[in-house]
């Protein structure tokens, strides 16, 4: 990842997961957009729900290159952590930072780039906060997130059932969902 070379700390690099724990929070990230689009586009309740169960799935999948004896317990982090970038992103007023020429405000862009800039073991500024929300705001443009959301919703039901079947235990699935129904969304 670019980022990282260009603007971890050399100390902060060295740490071990530091690569990692950069990830996970552009991936809390997405998902939160993610939700929120499922919400804008009218998705009931139930959809909601039922796409809260794939990106369970894609947390858990973002724990693949972690060794066996550490996934369950960095699993239960990331997603206690997913569920409080959920709350902290939904309180948001605004997508980008308007009248913030130093991303300090309280716009979700800004609070992602603030989190990332956190994680690279820096204080804040402003020009790599910008080149952050740049960069997150292409990589979004190209996921195309809501024409998925259109492709995925016919058999969206479909698709979370076969996720909660696949190693999902009944209590990471009511934790998982719990965390969300709490934001505004």
């Amino acid at each position: 990842m670019m980022i990282e070379r260009l603007y971890f700390k050399a100390e902060k690099l060295a740490e071990p997961g530091s690569s990692f724990l950069l990830r996970q929070e552009f991936l809390y990230y997405f998902i939160h957009i993610t939700r929120r689009l499922a919400f804008l586009e009218g998705f009931s309740p139930g959809e909601r729900e039922d796409l809260s169960a794939i990106l369970f799935k894609v947390l858990d999948a973002a724990m693949a290159e972690l060794p066996e004896s550490m996934r369950a317990e960095c699993l239960e982090l990331s997603l206690r952590e997913a569920n409080e970038a959920e709350i902290d992103y939904a309180g948001s007023k605004e997508v980008y930072p308007k009248n913030d020429p130093l991303a300090e405000g309280d716009s979700v862009y800004s609070k992602l780039a603030r989190k990332i800039i956190e994680k690279l073991g820096r204080n804040h500024n402003s020009e790599i906060a910008f080149q952050i929300i740049t960069a997150t705001s292409e990589q979004l443009r190209q996921a195309n997130v809501p024409n998925l959301l259109k492709e995925i919703r016919p058999n969206l039901h479909k698709y979370a059932e076969v996720a909660r079947s696949v190693s999902m235990s009944e209590a990471d699935r009511v934790e998982f969902a719990r965390g969300f129904r709490v934001s505004k969304i």
